[in-house]
C-alpha cells in the first residue's frame, strides 16, 4: 500500500505560500513608497471682499479694532450698570486672532444701491462674530432701503463714496461721513425694554449724520426716513413712529414746522442747512432758524418764526418726564470723527428730539 503523502505536504506548502505573499506585498509597498508623494491639499483661500467698501474696511481692520477697544474701555468708569455688556465687547476685541478670523471667516457683508446721480454706491458691513451675520445682513438691507429716501429728501447725492458699517464692535452708536459704528441689535435689545427705539430708526439716524451734524435737525431726518420707508407716506398723520411726539401749540417742534410748511419747503430748508453745516452739540444759530422762516409760506411765517426761536440742541418729545430722567453715571458718552454721541438706558434722552431746551445736559445730548 502506498502511503498518502498529501497530508504531510500541507503545512510546508502553506508556509511557502505565506512567504511568497509577504514578498509580493513588500515589493508592492516598496514600489509605492519610492514613487511621488501624494499632493498636499491647497489651503482654502480667504473669502474675497464683496465690494470696494468692504475691501477698504478690511485694510483698516486692525486700527478699527484698536479704536473700538479703547472706546469700550473708556465707557466703563461712568457706566457701572452696563459693565457686563461693555466687558463682553472688550473680551471679543482682546482676541489676538480677531482680525485674521474676520478676514479668513468672511465676517463681512456687502451690497450696493443706485444713488440719485446714477452711481453705484457700495455698502459694506464688517462684524466680529459669525453669529452676527444675519443681523448685519439685515442692517445692510435696511441701509439700502433708507438711502434713496434720504437722498430724495435732501435732493443731494450722499456726499461720500460708500457707506461703511462697523457692526457689533462697540456699545453705543455714532455716525458721520458715511461711517456708522453700531452696537449690534442683539446687544442693544438685551439691555433695553420693549419701548425701545426701533433699531432700524437708529440706523437711519446715524446714516443721516452724513448730511447733518446738528442733533435736533438730524432727528427729524430719522423720523422722516424711517416712516417713509415703512409707510410710503410723507404725511405725519400716517406715520407709525414719532418718538412719542405730541404737538404742543406753545412749544417749538420741527414736526410742527414740517406740518406747517410741508414736505417740499422742509426739503428746501434742509438743503440750505446742509450748506451751512450747523455743528453738533451747539444751539442752532439765528441764521439757521431763519432758513425755515424763509421757506415758509407767507401765511405761516410768523408762526414758524415763533416755533424755531426756541430750538437749541433738542427738545424732549413726550409728556412724561419720569421716562426722561436718568443718572449721568449711566450716560454712554463717546466721540468719533465729526460728532459725538451718547446713549443712556432705555429711551432716557432718546425721547429728546425736535423740541428745544434752553440748556442741554448730558442726558439731552443722546441718540
Amino acid at each position: 500500500m502506498i502511503p498518502d503523502m498529501s497530508r504531510h505536504k500541507t503545512v510546508p506548502s502553506l508556509l511557502v505560500s505565506a512567504v511568497v505573499l509577504a514578498i509580493v506585498v513588500c515589493v508592492h509597498a516598496c514600489s509605492k513608497s519610492s514613487g511621488p508623494a501624494a499632493p498636499t491639499p491647497a489651503p482654502t483661500p480667504a473669502p474675497t471682499p464683496t465690494n470696494s467698501a468692504v475691501e477698504g474696511m478690511l485694510k483698516g481692520l486692525e486700527a478699527e479694532i484698536s479704536w473700538s477697544l479703547s472706546m469700550n474701555q473708556s465707557l466703563l468708569p461712568n457706566n457701572p450698570g452696563s459693565a457686563p455688556q461693555i466687558q463682553g465687547k472688550i473680551a471679543i476685541l482682546h482676541k489676538p486672532t480677531l482680525a485674521s478670523d474676520i478676514r479668513s471667516g468672511g465676517l463681512f457683508e456687502g451690497d450696493s444701491v443706485t444713488s440719485r446721480n446714477g452711481r453705484s454706491l457700495p455698502i459694506g458691513a464688517v462684524f466680529p462674530q459669525g453669529n452676527m451675520r444675519a443681523e448685519a445682513s439685515e442692517a445692510v438691507r435696511n441701509l439700502r432701503l433708507a438711502l434713496p429716501v434720504l437722498e430724495d429728501f435732501m435732493a443731494i447725492p450722499l456726499p461720500v463714496d460708500s457707506v461703511r458699517l462697523w457692526y457689533g464692535f462697540v456699545i453705543g452708536n455714532s455716525g458721520g461721513g458715511g461711517t456708522l459704528h453700531m452696537e449690534d441689535r442683539g446687544s442693544y435689545e438685551s439691555w433695553t425694554t420693549a419701548s425701545r427705539l426701533p433699531y432700524e430708526a437708529i440706523l437711519d439716524h446715524e446714516l443721516s449724520h452724513s448730511y447733518i451734524g446738528h442733533e435736533s435737525l438730524n432727528q427729524f431726518l430719522e423720523l422722516y426716513v424711517y416712516n417713509v420707508v415703512h409707510t410710503d407716506s410723507t404725511n405725519p398723520q400716517s406715520w407709525i413712529y414719532v418718538r412719542d411726539y405730541v404737538a404742543w401749540p406753545s412749544v417749538a417742534a420741527l414736526l410742527d414746522v414740517y406740518q406747517l410748511i410741508g414736505r417740499d419747503a422742509m426739503s428746501g430748508a434742509y438743503r440750505t442747512l446742509y450748506s451751512i453745516k450747523p455743528p453738533y452739540g451747539q444751539p442752532l444759530s439765528s441764521d439757521c432758524k431763519q432758513v425755515f422762516v424763509d421757506q415758509a409760506p407767507a401765511a405761516v411765517k410768523t408762526q414758524v418764526a415763533s416755533i424755531v426761536a426756541n430750538i437749541t440742541y433738542r427738545r424732549r418729545l413726550g409728556t412724561s418726564r419720569s421716562r426722561e430722567t436718568a443718572s449721568k453715571s449711566d450716560a454712554r458718552l463717546w466721540h468719533r470723527g465729526m460728532r459725538c454721541a451718547a446713549r443712556i438706558p432705555p429711551l432716557v434722552g432718546a425721547r429728546a428730539i425736535t423740541r428745544a431746551l434752553a440748556v442741554a445736559t448730558d442726558a439731552d445730548i443722546a441718540n
